[in-house]
């Protein structure tokens, strides 16, 4: 596929600079892990780290460390996720090149090119093909006001003339 090389570049570099962003903020994350449990309808939050599984009680003013410890929750996923495609499309585009099928068959000679039908045709039989077609202009649809010039006369002086062949002046 023409341009998916080029795609998935792109891609990588996204996922650095995503892979790159959560690490910086999970080095500034609080420890522990986020915990929610609800009592009488309302959420509770207690900060979990390996002394206490259980985790310890956030108090509602405390809102930043919650925010925190979410986030810090959600960003080990994303890098976890994001360090996997890395990881993939890195694999990928090691050996993988945009035009390797056609290759195939310009690495062959040119009397087995003659007899071999590609797979695919190739931009240069495609390109070919394309030339070889008369080009058919698009018509104009009904009851739509059409201009046509005819150029008489140097630098391209003209006159204008509808479909309908009055000249217009």
């Amino acid at each position: 596929m023409k341009g998916l090389k080029e795609l998935l570049s792109k891609e990588q570099i996204r996922l650095e600079q995503i892979i790159d962003k959560t690490k910086a903020r999970l080095s500034e994350a609080p420890e522990g892990t986020l915990r929610l449990s609800k009592s009488h309808g309302y959420p509770q939050y207690y900060q979990c780290t390996d002394e206490k599984k259980a985790g310890s009680y956030i108090a509602k003013e405390n809102t930043e460390l919650v925010r925190k410890l979410a986030q810090k929750s959600y960003d080990e996923k994303i890098l976890r996720q994001a360090e996997k495609r890395l990881s993939q499309i890195k694999k990928l585009t090691k050996d993988y090149e945009d035009d390797e099928l056609e290759n195939i068959y310009f690495r062959e000679h040119e009397e087995r090119q003659r007899l071999i039908q590609p797979v695919e045709p190739t931009w240069e039989q495609k390109l070919r093909d394309w030339k070889s077609k008369e080009y058919k202009g698009k018509d104009f649809q009904d009851g739509v006001a059409v201009i046509l010039t005819e150029i008489h006369g140097p630098k391209g002086v003209g006159a204008l003339y509808c479909r309908n062949g009055i000249r217009i002046e």
